[in-house]
């Protein structure tokens, strides 16, 4: 299976703000085996005047990014995925083909950080030079995760088992975990040591593992270019799915297409059940309630009735009921 990329975070930084008077914006992608930094450093790129006319625009969207709204975020993000763009050869070289593993939280989280750069090689140049610059030494990585208080005993790690929450020894309620780790400034919890980093004598608190979802893409992206017997099938599906949820007292909350995922069998996952709403697809007053799940499954199915190009004896597929 062919390896894939996903991107982590960005930032930047100014010579006011930098020990190392230089300005500079580096992201992080990962992928399974390898975890890449790239980086543009006006150092590299002042040869070239229409280079670094074109760093200083980057730059000056991150620092908006930082005070603006949601639109300029995304303006921000976009921008990152150009910078991006140059490099992607050169990740699909230098990451292992095939994946290491899908099952192992290590190959993805712990793994030596390899350092790309973007390079000016003339004054005439109109694009950058990709640059494998070396691996990021491993005094200068910062372990994976937060710092967090032990409750009771070790915990090794916490599984979603369908319908049960929290199902290993120490069993405090729900409720007491997402208090505790709140006062830590996070909900998360500790990696079991078998996956841990041995380099690393801290523990680190990394997240919550519940499964990997080997994916086509999003019920938003996936269902356009979709023929009508999956579009009637998902419908059917979902309203079982989000049934299930209701049987076992739990909300979905963010119901729209993008929180639905579509595996390697065209079958469906929820994802994103940490609440909230998303306007159009869920009323404000029926957020984050099963009423309003029920709202965003009926409008689910109307959008994916857009898409149908003959007529369709999926019961209730596509009306409001």
């Amino acid at each position: 299976m062919a390896q894939r990329f996903f991107f982590e975070s960005f930032q930047w930084s100014t010579i006011e703000a930098s020990d190392d008077d230089d300005e500079l914006i580096k992201f992080h992608v990962r992928c399974f085996g390898a975890h890449f930094q790239i980086q543009y450093r006006l150092h590299d790129l002042s040869l070239s005047p229409y280079l670094l006319k074109q760093f200083q625009d980057s730059l000056t969207l991150m620092k908006i990014c930082e005070l603006g709204d949601n639109l300029d975020a995304e303006r921000a993000l976009e921008e990152i995925h150009r910078l991006r763009q140059p490099f992607e050869e050169l990740m699909i070289k230098l990451a292992p083909n095939p994946p290491p593993s899908y099952d192992y939280l290590s190959d993805y989280l712990y793994l030596p950080i390899l350092i790309l750069e973007a390079i000016a090689t003339t004054q005439s140049s109109t694009a950058v030079q990709p640059n494998f610059k070396g691996e990021l030494p491993r005094q200068s990585r910062v372990p994976i995760g937060q710092h967090i208080s032990i409750w009771g005993h070790w915990l090794n790690v916490i599984i979603d088992d369908d319908r049960e929450v929290l199902q290993h020894w120490p069993r405090p309620s729900k409720e007491d975990l997402y208090k505790k780790w709140g006062r830590d400034g996070c909900f998360q919890d500790w990696t079991d040591e078998q996956y841990a980093d041995p380099n690393f004598d801290l523990k680190r608190l990394v997240g919550m593992l519940v499964y990997y979802i080997d994916n086509k893409g999003t019920l938003e992206e996936i269902a356009p270019q979709s023929d009508n017997e999956h579009q009637c099938r998902w419908a059917t599906e979902l309203e079982s799915i989000v049934g299930e949820l209701h049987s076992a007292g739990l909300v979905w909350g963010d119901a729209k297409p993008s929180n639905l995922l579509i595996d390697q069998n065209d079958q469906l996952w929820l994802i994103d059940l940490e609440g909230s709403y998303t306007p159009g697809w869920v009323d404000e007053n029926n957020r984050e309630s099963q009423k309003g799940d029920l709202q965003g499954v009926e409008r689910i199915k109307e959008w994916l009735a857009k898409y149908d190009n003959k007529s369709t004896h999926c019961i209730g597929f596509g009306k409001n009921e």
